[in-house]
């Protein structure tokens, strides 16, 4: 199965993207067998794209009959405020890491601590998670 290409960047104000967060929620996705299809960040619902270039992809993942968790990934769109204070390293990767939390925490009004996984290989795009009680 081929993967379908990624969303158009489409910026909006936070009052917006934060009318949308909770529904992002509601869907768990089953990562029991693996990788889901498709995957949240091919779903507009659970990306959130902010004016400054940065994107949010946010979701809730079952991992096993035991594991729930808070997904959030970072990156951000070419030719934006985020893109052209990185190539000017104006922004070094370690502050970019610390500006996706923020953005999260302002989307979300959570504040509780996320846990780095890792960046992917081929792109470089940051994951963090946090375990949730099952419902």
């Amino acid at each position: 199965m081929s993967e379908p290409p990624a969303l158009p960047f489409v910026p909006e104000p936070l009052s917006k993207l934060r009318s949308r967060y909770q529904a992002a929620l509601i869907k768990v996705f089953d990562c029991r067998c693996g990788t889901p299809y498709p995957r949240p960040g091919q779903l507009r619902g659970h990306v959130f794209d902010f004016e400054d270039g940065m994107r949010l992809v946010i979701s809730r993942e079952r991992m096993s009959e035991t594991e729930q968790r808070l997904h959030v990934s970072a990156s951000f769109a070419p030719g934006t405020e985020i893109a052209n204070r990185l190539d000017c390293r104006d922004l070094t990767t370690e502050q970019f890491l610390d500006l996706a939390l923020e953005t999260f925490a302002r989307l979300s009004d959570d504040h509780g601590p996320l846990e780095f996984i890792d960046a992917t290989p081929e792109r470089g795009i940051p994951h963090w998670r946090r375990a949730e009680p099952i419902d």
